[in-house]
């Protein structure tokens, strides 16, 4: 559930930035596929995008994640 609803995220942030990503229909893929219903799905995507929205407010002394931020995967 946690993966699919992390998915689920990363495929409304992708709708956002690509306007002819076809959400709907890999939402209801990924459903199919995970035998997940619509409630669970959003709910748990809910919590999960909230958490990363106020992650420094929950948690302020955690500070030492911050450096993943600066991640980078190219060849520098």
């Amino acid at each position: 559930m946690l993966a699919a609803s992390t998915i689920y995220v990363a495929f409304k942030i992708i709708e956002q930035l690509k306007e002819d990503f076809p959400l709907e229909e890999k939402i209801k893929e990924l459903q199919e596929i995970l035998n997940i219903p619509d409630k669970e799905l959003i709910d748990c995507a809910t919590k999960i995008l909230n958490l990363a929205k106020n992650f420094e407010k929950s948690f302020p002394s955690y500070k030492n994640l911050k450096k993943f931020h600066q991640l980078s995967f190219s060849d520098e």
